[in-house]
Order: C-alpha cells, then structure tokens, then sequence
C-alpha cells in the first residue's frame, strides 16, 4: 500500500468509530446518538448515527454542514446541554423530513487543543433532558475517541513518514547504483563491508558481499604514487587509511591479473562520523581509459614529431644538395625526390585532419547516386600521379553489370585512394594492384568493392588492430614504412557512415584484400 493507496482514516478505527453511537446512545438512554469525524480543515469526513434507519437517513439528504447548534458547538469547544434546541439562541431548525429532535447533548472531541469532531445525543428517554452524570459519561467517550483518533493519524502520519524514507534509500541505491564509479562503505576499525554498489563488482570482477573485509593488498595489486612511483611491495594505503581514519586522496592502485591488460584505479577515502560509529566512504574510479587515452597521445606526439622530423630532414638536405648540383639528370632526380617527401607530408597533414574532423563531427557527408566505375576511374588517375604511379600499376576489374549506389563520391574516393597507396606502400617494387567491384554473390542487391595487392601481408596477430587509430604494423618498422596509423581508422569510418564495414583477408609473404560493400539503387 503506498500513501496514495492510504485511507484518511485506518479501516480498524472506521469500524470501531462506527460502532460508538450506538455504544453511547444505549449508556445515556438517548433516542438518537451520532459521531462526527473532522479533517484538519474542519471539514465533516465520517458520519457516524444510531437510533435513523439508511432510509429516513437518506430522506434527510446530506451530511451536516456545521451551521447552527452544530456549528457554535464546533466554534466554541465547550459540551452543550439543553433541553430543548430551538430555544437555543443558534438553533437554525431542521432540514426537511428529519426526525423530530428536542433534548440535545454535544461534546467536543478535543485533544491537545485539536477539535477532531463532536458526538451528538438528542431525545433523552424518560426525562426533559440529559443529566450531568450523562454528560461526564459522554465526555468519557469523546476523551477515548480523541485518543483513537489521534493513535491513528500518528500511525499514519509514521507510515507516510517511513514510506518517504523506503522511497528515498530505494532512489539513492538505484542512483548509488547507476553512477559509473564504485563505491563502498566500510566500518572503522574492522574494515567490514557495510555498503557495496554494482560498479565495484563490475571493477574487480568479484562480489563484495555485507561483512567481507576489504583487503586489497593481494599479489595481483599495485599501489603507486601520484607521480606514476610504486608504493613499497604489500603496502596497501587503503588498510592503513581505514587503521588510522584518515583521508585517501588520489591514491593509484593497479590491478595486474593472468591477462595482458592492466586496470588502472583512482581510489579516494573519506572517514564520515555517524551517530554511533565512524564508516569510511570509499570511491573507486576506473582511470584506465584515461590514462590509454594519454598513453595514445604520447605516443601520436612523439610519432608526428619524429614522421614530420624525417621528411623535413630529408627536404633540406636535398635542397642543400639541389644547390650544387648542375646536371639537368641530377636536379631531376632530386626535385623527384623533394617532391615524394613533400607528398609524404601532405598525406600525414591530410590523414591527420581527417581524424580531427571525424572526431570533432565535422566531416561533410552529401550522398548522392554514384556509380564504382567513375570513381574507380578518378582514384586510378590520381594514383598514376602520385609517387606510387611509376613503381605499381593498378588494374580497375568493374563489371560490366554492377548498379549505381548512393554515397558520398568524395568520401568515397578518399576511401579508394587510401586503401590504394596503402596497397602499393605494402608491396615490392613492381608489384600490381587491383580494384574490383560486381554484384554480391550472395546477395545481388549489393555491390561489393575490393583492393587486392600482392604484398607482403598483414600477421593473423594483428589483423584484428589494423583499423584503431595510430596502430602501425610490427612489419612496417621492419620495412622502413611507418604510417601514422590513421589511413586505416579513417577508411573504416568511412564505411560505417554509409552503413558498411570494411574488411581484410591476408596472409603473410601472399598479399592482402580489403573489400567492403554497399545497397545499390534499384
């Protein structure tokens, strides 16, 4: 039942109130005898009578509404006995088909001040009019009803109260919950589990169940130092924080388990003085991504300084050498190569913005209906033109069936163009290329695009990386062609913008395919 459920009165008391006219009615020998319950406001909310059958009850009409005698008797707070009510000088009369009434007994039923309602007796039997010793009786009654009355609306009131209460721990454990960080609570001394959410189980892999004791000093963790330093072996600055009360801030702990990679926690530690106990508050933040993130940007840093360093090396020493050299041959030769190294840096600038676009949401993405063969045609001709042109030939397979699609045509030829020049910067001297394109086998509503070379391959180990960013080739080192690890990253965005997914097939010393798919039109 939820406080909305709640009614304003506990059916036990409704049932008890309801038999109390009658009650009283038979111990003052009253003719008619009823009970008024009153809300805060004043306002009638139960009715109680005895001595009117439902029927004349019904012909009567509505409840009182608290005028006349009824209402100075509310108003005043004071019992009323008279013995006839139309002499009374707040007597207003009786609506129509009520029973005749004369002899009146009212008394207040007040508690602590509050008026929660009146009883009423009228018609007192064999006599004028009520006695003192009836209206002693009935003051009796109101005290107990007042007192039942008031039992139940504290009893409400609490439930309401400690329903409240139900309501918000529910909402701060499904918050508690729901926050991507972990949190535990433990006691002092002791470091008993008295609080554990979901996250801390999803960081540890492990349950923290109520009254396990926190001991994170085990052989698989590491404690460091802000500054990246190792704490001393089987140090755990958590066990000594919970020992001492003290705070934890920033506090780097390591979890190294069987499998290469490393969970990198941020964990902070707030002693919090309760009324009978101090609990220290525990925060676990899984930093690892934070610290892959800048591990990445190192790592991208010092790999652009050192591809921009290289060329631009190899751009001044040439035109130192371009200056001495007379030889029409000799000058050719070098302007050749100034102009390779130039075109080695516009690629890394391009590859380099590109990733900054996609990642900031800027990149342009205008579909419209395109056909493999113009682009296959464009991506062939800046390809014969590029430093590749002289040492590759790229064959364009197109068949003659395959439908129009809808894309993007630059992006889509920024897609051919990289996994082109990836092709050829991956295969001997005089090694051809392929660009293919049909209908899909196993499904003729789609094209298929591939880019097959016969290079040196990509190892089975390091196929499933190929597409993260700023991942380069084990083999590339090895052959003297490192990239900047982006062409790959941003030709696999590309497909997945317009719904694909690019994939590789190879095998080391045999070559590479790279092929992805899209809808045709009709």
């Amino acid at each position: 039942m939820t406080s909305q459920d709640l009614p304003e009165t506990d059916p036990d008391t409704i049932e008890l109130l309801e038999a109390l006219p009658s009650t009283v009615r038979e111990l003052v020998d009253a003719q008619y005898a009823a009970l008024a319950i009153m809300n805060e406001e004043g306002r009638i909310i139960h009715f109680f009578f005895a001595g009117i059958s439902e029927e004349e009850a019904g012909s009567v009409g509505d409840l009182p509404h608290g005028h006349g005698l009824l209402g100075f008797l509310n108003n005043n707070g004071k019992t009323i006995r008279v013995s006839h009510m139309g002499a009374h000088p707040s007597s207003t009369g009786f609506p129509k088909n009520h029973p005749v009434m004369i002899s009146f007994l009212g008394v207040p039923i007040i508690r602590a001040g509050r008026n929660y309602g009146n009883l009423y007796l009228t018609n007192k039997q064999g006599a004028e009019e009520f006695t003192h010793r009836d209206q002693k009786i009935v003051e009796v009654m109101a005290e107990y009803i007042a007192l039942a009355i008031e039992n139940d609306r504290l009893f409400r009131a609490e439930y309401r109260l400690r329903e409240q209460a139900n309501f918000q721990t529910q909402s701060l454990n499904t918050m508690i919950d729901n926050v991507p960080v972990g949190i535990l609570v433990a006691s002092m001394p002791g470091a008993a589990i008295i609080f554990s959410n979901d996250e801390i189980k999803n960081i540890f892999n492990s349950s923290f169940e109520i009254g396990d004791k926190i001991d994170f000093s085990d052989d698989d963790i590491t404690w460091m130092h802000e500054d990246g330093t190792s704490l001393p072996i089987n140090t755990d600055p958590l066990s000594a924080s919970i020992s001492a009360k003290q705070e934890l801030r920033d506090q780097i702990m390591v979890i190294d388990r069987e499998n290469p990679s490393q969970t990198i926690l941020s964990v902070d530690a707030v002693p919090i003085q309760q009324i009978d106990q101090t609990v220290l508050l525990i925060v676990i933040n899984d930093i690892t991504h934070i610290h892959e993130v800048e591990r990445l940007k190192n790592e991208f840093l010092s790999m652009v300084t050192h591809d921009l360093r290289g060329p631009l090396a190899t751009i001044r020493s040439l035109t130192q050498t371009l200056n001495h050299q007379v030889s029409p041959s000799e000058q050719y030769t070098t302007t050749q190569a100034l102009s390779e190294e130039a075109e080695n840096m516009s690629d890394l600038v391009d590859n380099l913005l590109n990733m900054a676009r996609i990642e900031s949401g800027a990149i342009p993405f205008d579909p419209e209906s395109c056909h493999i063969i113009d682009i296959a045609e464009e991506c062939k001709r800046q390809f014969e033109r590029s430093r590749y042109g002289t040492s590759h030939r790229l064959h364009l397979e197109i068949h003659k069936n395959t439908p129009f699609f809808y894309a993007d045509h630059l992006l889509v030829l920024r897609l051919l163009n990289n996994l082109v020049s990836n092709a050829a910067k991956y295969s001997p001297v005089n090694r051809d290329i392929w660009l293919k394109a049909s209908r899909m086998k196993s499904n003729a509503k789609n094209i298929v695009v591939e880019v097959v070379d016969r290079g040196i391959g990509i190892p089975k180990s390091e196929q499933a990386n190929i597409f993260d960013k700023f991942y380069r080739l084990a083999t590339s080192q090895q052959n003297g062609k490192p990239g900047a690890g982006l062409g790959l990253a941003i030709c696999q965005y590309i497909c997945k913008l317009h719904g694909s997914i690019l994939t590789v097939q190879s095998k080391v010393g045999e070559g590479t395919v790279f092929k992805f798919s899209f809808p045709s039109i009709g």
